[in-house]
């Protein structure tokens, strides 16, 4: 046997993470220069995330999506450094209408479509 297919067969579907950005499962963070200043590697979110920093920016004038993006990439670096493993847990405060809400994540470390190093934000209940 020379391959994993030889012993398994042949896939029966393949989902990409090209296939869940152009079905915006997934939202790609790489192309905000912030995203940039946090990791070396390709970031994205759930659109689960995307629609909180969506929400957080349109219910407080004063803020944009750079701003909340720069403290979701912040908080989820630090936390980065607190452990070695491929996910870290962490939380988020966003104000949204005037209140405060905590929202707990996880930033999972893991390979793309082409085995190289990529990270994906979500919330904690998402896979």
């Amino acid at each position: 046997m020379d391959s994993i297919s030889d012993f398994f067969g042949e896939p029966i579907s393949i989902y990409t993470r090209q296939d869940a950005f152009r079905d915006g499962v997934l939202v790609d963070l790489s192309q905000y220069p912030v995203t940039r200043e946090h990791y070396k590697y390709p970031v994205a979110c759930t659109a689960a995330v995307w629609q909180l920093i969506e929400d957080a920016v349109a219910s407080a004038s004063d803020s944009s999506i750079s701003g909340i993006l720069h403290e979701v990439l912040w908080i989820s670096h630090a936390a980065c450094k607190r452990t070695s493993d491929s996910e870290r847990r962490f939380s988020v405060g966003f104000e949204i209408n005037e209140c405060l809400q905590v929202v707990h994540m996880r930033c999972v470390c893991g390979p793309g479509d082409k085995s190289e190093p990529v990270i994906t934000i979500m919330m904690e209940n998402e896979d």
